[in-house]
């Protein structure tokens, strides 16, 4: 199973808000920070190796702001 932990975001980033999304980043002291700022192609793999934590979206959210708390 999966381990949900809360995280503070370092920086603002957007998606597609008409579904659920899975943003990759990096969790440390208890911060969250998007790979790559969040343009990643899908046959692109190092975004994967730079990356330790996920992030899923809700629908209808269109981006995450600087200092909001996530989980």
């Amino acid at each position: 199973s999966l381990k949900t932990i809360k995280a503070v975001n370092k920086k603002q980033f957007g998606f597609k808000c008409n579904r659920t999304n899975i943003i990759l980043g990096r969790f440390e002291n208890g911060n969250f920070t998007v790979t790559r700022d969040n343009k990643i192609g899908s046959g692109m793999l190092l975004p994967l190796y730079e990356s330790n934590a996920l992030m899923l979206t809700k629908e209808g959210e269109s981006e995450v702001k600087e200092g909001d708390e996530i989980n």
